[in-house]
């Protein structure tokens, strides 16, 4: 029993004589000397627990210096306060025909119920059905594809290709059921590394792979929500063979190689190869929302996500895919063993669980995966690019105003596809509809797992709210109409073009680090990093398609700026430059970044390998240079006749201005294609008039684009681009349609009148 004393002796407080007993006489003076000994000790207990925060703080302030220098993602992890969600299956959640909801913790029930799920979750409950005519054909192999192409992808590979094989694999990752990692092959000795290569070596000659390297571990992982002990709220990690993922890595390299170099795969989908990623769809995507605002055209738009795609892959479907591009048979078999009598186990708290038949699908962690997905998904997308009912762009121009020469660019989309996000497009209900019905047949084929009531519709036929009926396929779909922000792989659309959706997701974005970051304990070097390489990118993607002026990009800066000055102890009126001066601290401004990005954007759009994004932007540019009225493409020579905010809603003007506004010069080699001159004149209008000239009456000026001398009477001609081709008979039609102030620019230009 722990005495008043004793408390007192163990606290180091000053000694109190007590009185023997307690009475009404001195009860109320005990009191107080108890409570003043209380607030002693609680204070004292205070400020060992401040002790102890400090204690830690300075630890953990010291353990990200370390982290700085060894370890930059645990130290971004630690300031940004992330946690790698995990769970463990030590208990389970599931459903009683009698009870109801049951908790079990019972190690085995757990691996039973475990093993039930993975391997059932993704099985379909239909029957697969028979290929009809329409997919026949569309399965049959192409003739544009050439075997030869292929000549090379069996070849068994050379000690120099699986020795570099081996050092890319990535280090610390989890290991297979090997319990080797891929530290322990990279720093084998040559013995070991010489058996390996002999091992990969006859995977290739007798196209089949060792039985060991079929079974796999499954570890569970949450969902973005709350698992909440429900192993239906969990996604599967598959655990591979590191020797297994080697040889698959090999034939991954090859057959990525040999499709993107010959563009085997004919749909639009810009994942699972060389080359490919987000920004070409996410380009195509705005510039078609661009045409259709600009020009008032309507646009249907629909967004769809397939759920278990890779689980739900069906072998013989898949096998018809790769015969459909020609790939070597010998290739079709060994990939196809790769996926077949294979056998996975889950792990679990109380071990791991006995070993399944997986009897469908592929691996999500396989490295092929999501070529196969892109090949086994290309028939749909080629089929429906046939029906010719997507969304078209054109632009009609004249390349000689002498001759009166014209030409003509147009192209036409229907779908894109990245991974399982595929994206319908047409100009109309009635065509949109008809590309469903054609995307239903194939799911029902391949009997894919999709839920059509969480499609996303953009369109701009209607402001109303009400759900539009759609007809999917043998079904009615009500779907409303999205006229806010909508997220399409990773930045948002609106098919209003509404920008101040954008910068509002920026701002809060901005507000999340900064109340998140304000009250960490971290030096100037690591709020510097963390900024310029952690947020910044952030930002930057976001705005992909909403360039943004240097005055809002100021404004947005401004509240990192004045954070870091706050932590750093500087006051608000120091100058700027101290702060963003590569000589001193070195944080990176929203402007600058984004005028990098804009220069790496644009030289990539239009030196990319896709013939699709090169056509469309060809055809934005060449609307750009008509509604400038200038006589060669806006890369090469362009004088913006309008303010920033004009531009707003064309990417590549925007971009176009915002480079020429800032303090950077950027120089393009235009090709022919994309130079564009057009021939026929000596000057060009807008070099003759007012720039207010200009504005004012552009809609004139469309027809008018070259004025020359005629070299006997030296008097001025106009040629129009759509009127007359007789001078004196354009002459008549400018004077009838054009202002009387249109023409006064027009003879002071060329000093008609005085």
């Amino acid at each position: 029993m722990i005495t008043l004393h004793q408390i007192i002796r163990d606290h180091q407080l000053e000694s109190v004589d007590f009185p023997p007993s307690l009475n009404a006489h001195n009860v109320r003076e005990v009191k107080k000397i108890l409570l003043s000994i209380y607030k002693t000790i609680y204070r004292k207990a205070k400020l060992e627990q401040r002790a102890i925060e400090h204690a830690q703080i300075q630890r953990n302030i010291k353990l990200r210096c370390i982290k700085y220098d060894e370890n930059l993602t645990g130290m971004i992890d630690s300031i940004l306060s992330r946690e790698k969600r995990s769970i463990i299956l030590d208990r389970l959640l599931v459903t009683d025909p009698v009870h109801g909801k049951v908790l079990i913790t019972d190690p085995t029930t757990i691996k039973q119920h475990a093993v039930l799920h993975f391997q059932q979750y993704a099985l379909p409950h239909t029957a697969p059905p028979p290929m009809n005519e329409r997919w026949s054909r569309q399965f049959a192999p192409k003739q544009y594809i050439k075997d030869e192409w292929y000549q090379h992808i069996m070849t068994p590979p050379t000690w120099d290709e699986w020795i570099a094989t081996i050092n890319a694999l990535p280090n610390d990752k989890a290991c297979g059921p090997s319990s080797l990692h891929n530290e322990f092959y990279k720093k084998a000795g040559r013995p070991l590394q010489t058996l390996t290569w002999k091992l990969a070596q006859m995977c290739f000659k007798l196209e089949i792979i060792p039985d060991d390297w079929k079974q796999a571990h499954i570890y569970p992982i949450p969902k973005p929500m709350d698992w909440q002990c429900d192993i239906t709220k969990t996604r599967p990690l598959t655990l591979l063979d590191t020797m297994r993922k080697a040889v698959m890595k090999i034939i991954t390299n090859r057959l990525s190689n040999t499709m993107a170099k010959h563009g085997v795969l004919k749909g639009h989908n810009f994942a699972g190869l060389p080359g490919g990623s987000t920004e070409l769809p996410i380009k195509l995507m705005n510039m078609m929302l661009e045409d259709a605002k600009e020009h008032s055209k309507p646009i249907w738009i629909l967004l769809q996500d397939l759920s278990k795609a890779y689980d739900r892959v069906d072998l013989t479907i898949l096998r018809r895919a790769m015969e459909r591009v020609k790939i070597p048979s010998s290739c079709i078999a060994l990939i196809l063993d790769f996926f077949t009598h294979r056998k996975n186990a889950i792990l679990t708290k109380g071990g791991l669980s006995d070993y399944y038949d997986v009897k469908i699908g592929i691996d999500q962690g396989e490295v092929i995966s999501p070529l196969l997905w892109c090949i086994y998904f290309d028939p749909l997308l080629c089929e429906i690019n046939q029906l010719n009912k997507g969304y078209t762009l054109s632009h009609k121009w004249m390349t000689d105003v002498s001759k009166g020469t014209q030409a003509q660019l147009q192209e036409q989309i229907a779908a894109l596809g990245f991974m399982d996000d595929a994206n319908w497009i047409s100009s109309s209900l009635e065509d949109l509809e008809s590309i469903l019905a054609v995307a239903d047949d194939f799911y029902k084929l391949t009997r894919a797992a999709i839920n059509k009531d969480k499609s996303k519709l953009l369109t701009n036929t209607t402001s109303a709210t009400d759900p539009i009926p759609i007809q999917f396929g043998s079904t009615i779909v009500p779907i409303i109409p999205s006229f806010g922000a909508v997220r399409f792989l990773g930045v948002m659309i609106n098919v209003r073009m509404n920008q101040s959706l954008v910068k509002k997701e920026l701002r809060a974005h901005i507000r999340s680090f900064i109340n998140l970051i304000k009250s960490k304990h971290i030096t100037d070097r690591q709020f510097c990093y963390v900024v310029n390489h952690v947020l910044f990118p952030q930002l930057i993607y976001k705005m992909r398609l909403t360039p943004l002026s240097q005055s809002t990009c100021l404004s947005l800066n401004q509240a990192i700026r004045s954070l870091f000055k706050a932590k750093t102890q500087f006051p608000r009126t120091a100058p700027n430059a101290i702060f963003h001066g590569k000589m001193f601290f070195n944080l990176q401004d929203i402007w600058t970044e984004q005028i990098a990005e804009i220069s790496t954007a644009l030289l990539n759009q239009f030196n990319s390998n896709s013939p699709l994004l090169l056509k469309i932007s060809r055809i934005r540019l060449l609307h750009l240079q008509q509604q400038e009225l200038v006589a060669v493409s806006p890369l090469r020579h362009w004088t913006p006749i309008y303010d920033f905010f004009h531009y707003r809603h064309n990417n590549i003007a925007a971009q176009l201005y915002l480079l020429k506004s800032a303090q950077f010069k950027l120089t393009f080699q235009c090709v022919n294609r994309f130079a564009n001159p057009i021939s026929g004149g000596s000057k060009v209008i807008t070099d003759l008039l007012s720039p207010m000239c200009v504005r004012k009456f552009r809609l004139k000026l469309l027809h008018i684009i070259f004025f020359f001398r005629n070299s006997s009477s030296q008097w001025m001609a106009l040629v129009s681009l759509h009127g007359p081709n007789s001078v004196n008979d354009l002459l008549r039609y400018i004077l009838l349609l054009s202002p009387p102030k249109l023409l006064q620019g027009i003879a002071k230009a060329f000093h008609l009148i005085s």
